[in-house]
Parts: structure tokens; sequence; C-alpha cells
């Protein structure tokens, strides 16, 4: 009932032909929605027998409405328009349920409708798909990888088993498709076409890998889009193409050389993207004229002018040669380090005096950097006033001291433009009415938890009864303490044994540091020396802890 010039809206009545095989009304002028014949159709108490429907080139509306996937016997849906007999107004998403009841669906032509959204996964799931037409509507996003399951597209077709055979119906099959830059009616050859056309849309991101595994399919158009990213290099695998249109997309990168090998292709339009490089040699790719290629300014080679020199993409042997040459050059750096840290490593091993000097030097930047951030800490919990010595007493302004503790940090903040300059200073002790920033945290916040100076580790020594701390030591120090004791003169291996006393700062007969200093002294083997000591002290008066180190053999 096609070319007709037939108008109206179809009948309700139409619905109720359950063993009905086939409609075919187009390029006609219905009008109306789909809605009653699907649905008329879904109430079928043995199920709808129609498998194929053709209504392109009319005047329908509305959805596709959810009853049509009742229809699981649909071999060929066909609802789009064209250029001479009007155009279709169904404005809707692709159903999600599509595929869901439709595992014979052969053709599905929707093309020059207002179909919107994204192209759902499940389409996926039409595996005996063959063709497919979206061209020409509004959709957006990405393309879904299950476009690669598209089981009939995978296999090479063999011409002596069509794929759109029908052992149940025989009439005379056509699809009119737009291939090689033209519409083709393809009628008794129908069953070897195989073609996707998602042209004319918003489609972004990049071209999924997965529809390289379509090694059947002849006919693939994604132009005028939004894609992005390379041309899958795979995509000269499918070698039974031929035709195909990536033009005015954004995809950028090089052509695949695998290109050289599509010996089937009759037809094909990268124009008017961002492409770089040489194109392809091969004897196909050569046939093509410079509009297949035009508006990729990066593109060089036959039929373009021809690449400079340092366009020239390297052969194999050159680009062998170029990780040779990273690799050296990696490897000299690693090597250089290496060394260069041994070398500082072994001047401190080799020389006593310099390495006892090194670590007093990192013990007294390492007591500077505890008591910064414990007072920062206190002053970030409000807890500031714990630092204030004891011996004041109550004669002093709380507002004043945590104004003076805030001034300190200020002071030695990491950036020095965040430092006041000593007139600010002046100003700020002068009049509590100047505000003061917040300081930040200092450069070098240990951020471990601890709340203290010194984290301290109890020891106690059995023989003795006597309880002594030793001091919280940084990675680096233990770092450098192993290597010194593990490739030092001592035999053994030794361990840095530290006793401190919380007394007065000054050497006292009969005080804690003495007894402590005779503690150590029993406890060392016979044969150490007065040399090995580092006595060093920690923190300012009256908080202050003096120590002595010994280098030797726990026993």
């Amino acid at each position: 009932m096609s070319y007709n010039n037939l108008s109206g809206q179809i009948p309700t009545t139409l619905g109720d032909l359950c063993n009905l095989t086939k409609i075919d009304l187009s390029r006609n002028n219905i009008g109306g929605e789909l809605t009653n014949l699907f649905y008329g159709l879904s109430t079928c108490s043995q199920g709808a027998s129609l498998s194929s429907l053709v209504l392109k080139g009319n005047n329908l509306s509305g959805i596709i409405p959810s009853s049509m996937g009742q229809l699981s016997q649909l071999h060929k849906v066909d609802l789009s328009s064209n250029s001479l007999a009007g155009e279709n107004k169904l404005f809707s998403k692709i159903p999600t349920w599509i595929g869901r009841n439709h595992s014979s669906l052969k053709v599905l032509r929707l093309r020059s409708n207002l179909l919107y959204g994204t192209i759902p996964e499940n389409i996926g799931d039409l595996t005996s798909l063959q063709v497919l037409d979206l061209s020409s509507n509004k959709f957006f996003g990405s393309l879904p990888s299950s476009l690669g399951n598209f089981n009939a597209m995978v296999e090479v077709q063999n011409d002596t088993r069509p794929l759109l055979q029908d052992n149940n119906y025989t009439y005379i099959e056509s699809s009119l498709l737009t291939t090689k830059g033209s519409m083709v009616d393809y009628t008794t050859i129908l069953s070897l076409v195989t073609s996707i056309d998602l042209s004319n849309n918003h489609l972004s991101g990049e071209i999924p890998k997965e529809m390289t595994k379509l090694l059947g399919l002849r006919f693939l158009n994604l132009s005028n889009n939004h894609l992005t990213g390379r041309i899958p290099e795979k995509m000269g695998d499918m070698k039974q193409l031929e035709s195909l249109d990536l033009s005015v997309n954004n995809l950028t990168g090089e052509i695949p050389s695998s290109f050289s090998a599509m010996s089937f292709l009759a037809r094909l339009n990268l124009s008017y993207n961002n492409l770089s490089g040489k194109i392809p040699t091969s004897s196909q790719l050569s046939t093509f004229d410079s509009w297949t290629y035009v508006g990729n300014k990066d593109l060089c080679g036959t039929p373009l002018p021809d690449c400079p020199v340092y366009q020239t993409p390297p052969d194999a042997r050159v680009k062998d040669d170029e990780k040779l040459d990273k690799l050296l050059e990696y490897t000299s750096i690693v090597v250089g380090f290496v060394v260069g840290f041994w070398l500082f490593i072994g001047s401190l091993i080799m020389k006593q005096a310099i390495r006892f000097a090194f670590f007093r030097w990192i013990d007294k930047a390492s007591d500077w950097i505890y008591v910064q951030f414990a007072i920062w800490e206190k002053w970030q919990d409000g807890s500031a006033l714990e630092i204030v010595d004891p011996a004041l007493g109550g004669h002093y302004q709380q507002s004043d001291l945590l104004r003076f503790v805030q001034i300190g940090l200020l002071c030695v903040q990491e950036d020095p433009s965040d430092r006041p300059t000593m007139s600010t200073i002046v100003v700020m002790l002068d009049s509590e009415t100047v505000s003061l920033r917040a300081p930040s945290q200092p450069a070098f916040y240990m951020g471990n938890g601890d709340k203290d100076v010194l984290a301290y580790l109890k020891l106690r020594t059995p023989q003795h009864g006597v309880t002594t701390y030793v001091s919280r030591i940084s990675s680096t120090q233990f770092l450098l303490f192993y290597l010194i004791l593990l490739f030092g003169p001592s035999p053994t291996v030794a361990f840095t044994w530290q006793v401190c006393s919380t007394s007065a700062v000054n050497f006292t007969a009969n005080n804690m540091y003495e007894s402590n200093l005779n503690l150590l002294l029993s406890s060392l083997v016979s044969n150490g020396f007065a040399s090995d000591f580092i006595t060093d002290t920690i923190g300012w008066i009256p908080i202050q802890v003096q120590g002595i180190t010994k280098s030797g053999t726990i026993s």
C-alpha cells in the first residue's frame, strides 16, 4: 500500500490482524501516533505474527510506544523518512526495552526523525542486527561499546549463505541505504548488506575499539558528529568495508597504517578533522583524491603535498635506537645518584668527627622543628597557655600572651612574604586593635598526631630498675644511623642508646644526670673509647634536657 497518497491516521482495527506478517504504508501522508497500532497487536492471544513494519516517509508523530516491545517476531522496522516524501515527527528516546524481545530483528531504521538522548547500551542485545540507521536525529553522548555485539556483522559474509534469508516468508526485501555518498536501493541483494549509519547527530567521545570486531561490516558512516580521539588502529582489520565516512568530527592523530590493507574500500572520507602525519601508502588508498583528506592541515603525503623531512615517521630501527638512548640516559642518572649518595655516606662513615658533627646538627634542627610544630598545635587547639613558664604565676594577661604566641608563629612562616616586617611587629605589639591573621601550618609539620615536644618511649632496665627516656628521631636520622652502624667499624650490630635527665642543666655531683651517666658507662663493653660519646641538649631553659649518647652494643 505504499506510494498511494493515503492520508488520515492508521486505523485501530489494523491492530486486530494478529496473523498479518508484513505492513508497508511507506511514502503516504499518514499522520497520527503509533500507539493504537502496536497496542492492538501486542494483545493478540497467540502473539502477533508481524515480521516487517515499514512506515517511512509519512507524517507520524509521538513516541515509540512500549507495546512495540511485545512484537518478538519483528525482523525489520523502518520508521524513517526521506527527502522526497516528507518526514516522520517521532519525538522520543530509543526505548530502553529495545533488544529485550527482539533477538530476530535484522533491520532497524529510524533516520530523519526528532529522536534524542543517548544511544542505550542494551542496543547491543540486537545480536542479529545487520542494518542500523539512526542518522539525522538529535542523539548525543558517547557511542556505546555494545555496538561490537552485533554477531551478524562480526562474521565475514559468504555470498552463498545470505544473512537475511527468511525460511518462513517469501517476499522481496528492499531497503534504501546511504552508501558511498549516494542513496542506493538494495532489493534482491539486501541479504548481503551490513551497515551502520549514525551520521548527523551530536555524538561525542572516542570511537569504541569494540566496533573494530565487526569484521563483516560493509558500510560505516559516523560523519557530522563531535567524535574525538584517535582512529582505532584495528579499524584497518575491517577488510570487508566498502565505504567509511568519518568526516566533520574532531578526530586527531595519524591515519592508522593498517588502512593499507583495506582492499575492498571504494569510498573513504576523512575530511575536516584534526588528523596529522603521513597518509599511509597503498595501491587502494592512492586511488582517492585530495577531497578525501581536505580540512586536515597537518596531513601530508599522496595525494596531498609531500611531507617535510622532519615530519616523516621514523622507521622501526630509528625508534629502537631512540628507546635505547633513553634507557641509557635514565640508567646513567640512577648510577650517578647512587654513586654520589654513597660517596657522601662513605665520608661520614670514615670520619668519626664529621659523623658526630653531622648528627649533632640534625638533632639541633629537629629540636627546633619539634618545638615549632608543638607550639603551633597548642595554638590551634586553644591550649597555648600550657607552654607558659609556671614561674610566672598569674602575673600576666592571657590575651597578651596568646597575641605574643600568634605573632611569633607569624614570624616563622615558610613563605618570607607571609612574615611581618619589624615595623609591622612593633605596631602589632603596641596596639591591640591591629587584627592578626591566622598563621599557617609549619613547613616541617610532622602530622603524626603527637601533641608533645618529645615523644617518649619508656624503657625499663630490669637489673637496675632505672627508668630512662629516648627522644624521638626522624626517618632520615634512623636511616643514617642504620647505615653508619651497619657499615661502621663495630664488629657487631649496634644501636644508639641515649639516657637523658630532666634535672638541672649543669653537671652536679650526686644528681640524676650523674647516676644515669654511671649506669650508661657500666653497661658498655670494656673496649669502649671516650671519643665515641656525644653530649647534646634538647630544648631551651627551663625545659631543657641534657643527655649523653654512646654507640655500642646493648648487652
